[in-house]
């Protein structure tokens, strides 16, 4: 894959030069009138860095001026649609020097499809869009036109409330999860109005906070000031409770550290502070979302970048190593006598074969060391563990005793079994439950550089390179071959037991699970652009 070359400052200057006329170009669209003495100034000072950058990207030039030059010269609609017309055909036909160079990042890619989209039909989406990118462009006049304009929102909350009492003979404005499914069910009708109606409210309510949030010299508010304002305007207050003094907030509604460090998610409803947590070295998560499925915590955004690195570096270094720790693993295995060490090897074991989640009593997740009797199942050669799992999805693996380890497997869960009752824990010794902790001390102690947890890593990332085969797309579209890596590795996800509602999906693997150097090599073989979600996985991983 393409690796994003550090610009010089000239090379910057011009590629902010070509966006910030085409968003000119799109604000003239939306509104003639910003057209004043000063900024067709400007538009005619950035044309020659603007050009240097069409230049680059093999855009054809004339069409470009020709476009510039009928804004500002203030054409009549349709001959500057005309010119719109020839500029989009220049871009098409560039379009794969475009997407190639190393030069235009993913925001640019973006930022470039949602123009095209909106200076063609006029979409009021892709208008939001351009509206919501604006805030990254070190342009202040682009942020000003491009900042929505602060709406009365008591109309929006009074169609809302309204719906909700004719809905469920109630006051409010919002529906909770179980009227909500319930009405989706019985009159999806009705609820497809609901949403229409809640999401213009909610849509007026980020508008206000984009608008305010603006102001803010560096782009972030204290969260207090934003939701006192939020409530206290009529607008929704979508922001978290129970972060106030602790974090500040950006104009999309992400969440900052005092020091202004990216938080890695907004969580909803309930949360607390880490008392613990120092920003200044950064050294532990910063918050916990209460959800009704469990506690989950939140980190900056570099930390967990750089502890997925050194997740990745390990398990880089188990690849190397993995025949050698196997092997002792396996010597374990095959012992005799039953013993602690002989316990650990065969979870190890099921786990390497599986690729299930380990399991944790503390956290009342379900995996392979946690399994009860009644969740083993042997039926002549043939081992089934069946039991729900992780956020209660439902799990079931299958080995079937055609190797040497495997046929171990056996006599050792029977003995195991032996004398247990269905809801006893099956891997015990002297009564008592085998830790994870213990099990990953006894892999520290075979010469393992990885936990029990990173097996599903170290799975993940090996069917994945088997899978993954560039002859298979030689010679197809960028396109079509980010449709093949998502649904190959869909398999991945089937592994490793990861659902989206109810259906397998890729891309938790894509970004937990899978050596971001496999999908590196991949691409770089297919001499293709990942897609943006692919391409954020690989940036967030690589070491």
């Amino acid at each position: 894959m393409h690796q994003l070359m550090v610009l010089s400052a000239l090379e910057k200057e011009d590629k902010q030069a070509f966006l910030f006329e085409l968003m000119l170009v799109a604000a003239f669209k939306r509104n003639p009138r910003i057209l004043t003495p000063d900024v067709k100034r400007t538009m005619k000072q950035d044309y020659n860095a603007a050009a240097h950058a069409v230049s680059r990207l093999k855009i054809a030039k004339v069409p470009f001026r020709n476009l510039l030059n009928a804004v500002l010269k203030l054409q009549k609609p349709e001959q500057i649609e005309e010119q719109v017309k020839a500029f989009l055909k220049a871009m098409r036909a560039a379009k794969q020097k475009i997407v190639h160079n190393p030069q235009i990042t993913r925001f640019d890619k973006k930022l470039l499809t949602h123009w095209i989209r909106y200076v063609k039909k006029g979409n009021d989406k892709d208008l939001l869009e351009l509206q919501r990118m604006a805030g990254s462009l070190s342009n202040s006049f682009i942020k000003d036109v491009f900042t929505p304009k602060a709406e009365n929102p008591n109309e929006a909350k009074k169609s809302v409330q309204r719906l909700v009492q004719k809905l469920v003979r109630r006051s409010g404005d919002k529906l909770t999860i179980d009227e909500a499914q319930e009405l989706r069910k019985k009159k999806p009708a009705l609820y497809k109005e609901y949403l229409k109606k809640r999401k213009a409210y909610l849509q007026i309510s980020k508008n206000k906070l984009m608008q305010m949030v603006r102001k803010y010299e560096k782009g972030l508010m204290p969260i207090v000031e934003a939701k006192q304002a939020l409530s206290h305007g009529g607008y929704v207050d979508f922001l978290p409770e129970g972060l106030s003094g602790h974090v500040l907030v950006g104009e999309h509604g992400k969440l900052y550290t005092l020091g202004g460090h990216l938080i890695n998610g907004v969580p909803t409803g309930k949360s607390t502070w880490n008392p613990k947590y120092i920003d200044s070295e950064n050294n532990t998560y910063c918050l916990t979302a209460h959800n009704p499925n469990g506690d989950q915590r939140y980190y900056r955004m570099d930390y967990r970048k750089q502890k997925n690195i050194e997740k990745f570096e390990k398990v880089s270094d188990l690849i190397d190593n993995i025949k050698t720790i196997r092997r002792k693993w396996e010597h374990d295995l095959m012992a005799s006598r039953l013993t602690p060490r002989k316990i650990c090897a065969a979870i190890i074991e099921i786990v390497f074969l599986t690729a299930a989640r380990v399991g944790t009593i503390e956290k009342q997740h379900t995996g392979i060391s946690t399994l009860l009797s009644k969740n083993i199942k042997i039926k002549g050669n043939v081992i089934v563990f069946d039991y729900y799992g992780k956020k209660g999805i439902h799990q079931k693996h299958i080995i079937k005793a055609t190797t040497p380890q495997a046929k171990a497997l056996l006599p050792l869960l029977e003995q195991l079994k032996e004398d247990k009752s269905p809801n006893d824990l099956v891997f015990t010794w002297e009564s008592k439950w085998i830790m994870s902790a213990r099990i990953n001390k006894y892999l520290k102690g075979i010469g393992s550089p990885v936990t029990i947890h990173k097996i599903r890593t170290l799975r993940g990332t090996l069917l994945a390179s088997k899978l993954l085969d560039p002859e298979a797309v030689k010679g197809k579209s960028d396109n079509v071959i980010n449709k093949y890596v998502k649904e190959t590795l869909q398999k991945v996800g089937a592994l490793l037991g990861h659902m989206s509602g109810d259906k397998v999906t890729a891309m938790t693997a894509i970004k937990y699970y899978i050596l971001p150097s496999v999908l590196v090599d991949f691409y770089k073989k297919t001499k293709t652009i990942p897609s943006a979600s692919i391409e954020k996985a690989i940036e967030l991983n690589s070491f």
